[in-house]
C-alpha cells in the first residue's frame, strides 16, 4: 500500500487541484492509510466525511470483501453444470420435453465452406446466384440446406429448457434468500432511512453475503452468457450484465447498500416469471405460457419501471442534492449507470408489448421473441410437412407398378377383370350400400 501511495501520489494532487477549481467542493480523505485496515481504493469511492473509526472498523464494507465473490462464482458454475445435466435434463424428460436433435444435412463441401465463411447469416441474391451456379441444385434445394443447417448449429428444446429451468431456480433462490435478508430491516418499506447516518452505516454479515452471492451470480452469467443459447439481444444482456456488476462493485465500496438491496431484490423477482414461462413453453404447455407471461409482464412493469425509479432514482437525486458539497464524482457515476439500467429496462419492455400485441391477435404465447431459433424451426417444420412422407412415396410406387401390370395384361384378361369389378360393384349396391368398390386403371 505504501508503494501504491507513492505511485498514484502525483496523479491524486493533480486530481484534487483540478477539482478543487470545481464550483462543488471537493475534499480528499486525509491521513495516512498504510496502518489502517482499508486501502487507498477504499477512500477513492468514500468521498463522504470519514472518521478514523469507520476507516479502522471491520463492520463497514471493504474493497478486499469483493474477493469471496470469486470462489462463490466458480462455486455457481458447477453447481450450474450439474444441475442442469442431473436434475434439469431429468425433468424435462418427465414432463415431455422434446429431446430428439435436428436431422443433420447432407454433406455438401460447396455450401459448407460458404457456410463456415459467412458464419450461419442468411444469403443474398448474388451469393445464392453463385451456389446455384456452382453446385447445380436449384435456389429451393440451396434454400432448405442453408435452412436446416443453421437449424443443426442451434441448441435443442431441451437445452433451452435447462437454461431456463436453472435461471428460474437461481432467480427464485436469490429472491428468497433477499427476503429473508431484508425483511426486519427499517429500510425496507422506507426509503427515507437509506441515508440515515451516511456514510458511518455498519453491515451485518447477512447483506454483506446476500451482495457477495448476487456479484458471484453475476461473475458466472457474464461467463455462461457466451455459451448459452444466443438471442436478439445478446449485446443488450451482455451490457446489462456488466453494468450490474460495476453496480454492485461500486455500491459496496461506496457503502451504498441499503439503495443496491433493494434494486437486487426488484430486478430478481420479474425474472422468475420469465425463465418459468419459457419452460411452460418448452414443455408445449398449452395455457401455462400466457398465463405465466402475462403474470411476467405485470411484474416486470411494477418492478422495473415503477418501484425501481421510486427506490433508486428518488433517494439518489434528493441525496445528491441535498450533499452537493460532498464529492460528485461517485454520485454522478452511481446515476449514471441506475439510468443505463433503466434505458434497457424499457427496451425489454417495448419486446414485452410486441409479445402482449402478438399473443392477444393469437389467442397464446408460441415463441419467445427475442429468438429467432423458434422461428427457424416452425418454418422448417412447414417446409418438411409440405413434403410426401416416405410412406406415401412408397404407396405411390406400388401403385404406379400396378397400374402398369394392368397396362401389360392382355386385352381378354382385362375385360374379364371389368366383368367381375362390374358384378361385385351391382352385389355391393344391391346389398344396400354397405360396400365401396373403387377401380382406378
Amino acid at each position: 500500500e505504501a508503494r501504491a501511495q507513492g505511485a498514484f501520489a502525483p496523479g491524486m494532487e493533480l486530481i484534487t487541484s483540478y477539482l478543487n477549481a470545481l464550483p462543488v467542493r471537493f475534499e480528499w480523505p486525509t491521513g495516512s492509510l498504510v496502518g489502517d485496515s482499508r486501502s487507498w481504493l477504499d477512500a477513492f469511492f468514500m468521498q463522504a466525511p470519514l472518521t478514523l473509526d469507520y476507516l479502522a472498523d471491520e463492520k463497514y464494507p471493504h474493497l478486499r470483501d469483493l474477493w469471496g465473490a470469486v470462489p462463490l462464482g466458480v462455486l455457481l458454475l458447477m453447481a450450474k453444470i450439474l444441475f442442469e445435466r442431473y436434475v434439469a435434463y431429468y425433468i424435462g424428460c418427465w414432463v415431455g420435453v422434446p429431446i430428439k436433435p435436428p436431422r443433420r444435412v447432407e454433406p455438401n463441401p460447396v455450401l459448407e465452406k460458404e457456410y463456415v465463411f459467412r458464419k450461419g447469416r442468411r444469403l443474398n441474391v448474388e451469393a445464392m446466384s453463385s451456389l446455384i451456379k456452382k453446385t447445380q441444385l436449384t435456389e429451393k434445394e440451396v434454400d432448405r440446406w442453408w435452412r436446416r443447417r443453421r437449424i443443426q448449429d442451434q441448441p435443442t428444446v431441451m437445452r433451452k429448457f435447462q437454461e431456463a429451468f436453472w435461471k428460474c431456480f437461481i432467480y427464485t433462490f436469490m429472491t428468497v434468500l433477499g427476503l429473508v435478508v431484508l425483511w426486519d430491516k427499517p429500510w425496507f418499506f422506507n426509503s427515507e432511512m437509506f441515508w440515515v447516518r451516511f456514510p458511518n452505516q455498519s453491515v451485518d454479515g447477512a447483506i454483506q453475503f446476500f451482495y457477495l452471492v448476487e456479484l458471484a451470480l453475476y461473475y458466472s452469467l457474464s461467463v455462461t452468457h457466451f455459451f448459452d443459447t444466443k438471442r436478439k439481444d445478446f449485446w443488450e444482456m451482455a451490457l446489462h450484465h456488466f453494468f450490474t456488476m460495476y453496480l454492485l462493485f461500486f455500491s459496496y465500496c461506496s457503502n451504498f447498500l441499503r439503495v443496491g438491496t433493494i434494486v437486487l431484490l426488484l430486478h430478481d423477482v420479474s425474472d422468475i416469471f420469465l425463465e418459468f414461462a419459457k419452460m411452460t413453453l418448452y414443455a408445449q404447455c398449452q395455457t401455462a405460457p400466457t398465463v405465466t407471461f402475462a403474470i411476467f409482464a405485470v411484474a416486470f412493469f411494477t418492478s422495473r419501471l415503477v418501484l425501481y425509479p421510486y427506490f433508486a432514482w428518488v433517494p439518489c437525486f434528493t441525496f445528491l442534492a441535498e450533499h452537493l458539497d460532498w464529492y460528485l464524482l461517485n454520485q454522478l457515476v452511481l446515476l449514471g449507470f441506475l439510468l443505463c439500467l433503466q434505458v434497457l429496462h424499457y427496451f425489454w419492455f417495448s419486446i414485452i408489448l410486441k409479445m402482449v400485441v402478438d399473443g392477444l391477435s393469437a389467442g397464446e404465447v408460441k415463441k419467445d421473441a427475442r429468438s429467432s431459433a423458434e422461428e427457424d424451426t416452425e418454418t422448417e417444420h412447414s417446409d418438411v410437412s409440405s413434403k410426401p412422407s416416405p410412406k406415401i412415396k412408397r404407396s405411390a410406387a406400388a401403385l404406379a407398378a400396378l397400374a402398369s401390370s394392368a397396362t401389360a395384361t392382355s386385352p381378354s384378361s382385362t375385360s374379364a377383370a371389368s366383368s367381375s369389378t362390374t358384378t361385385s360393384s351391382s352385389a355391393a349396391a344391391t346389398s344396400g350400400g354397405r360396400k365401396r368398390l373403387v377401380a382406378t386403371q
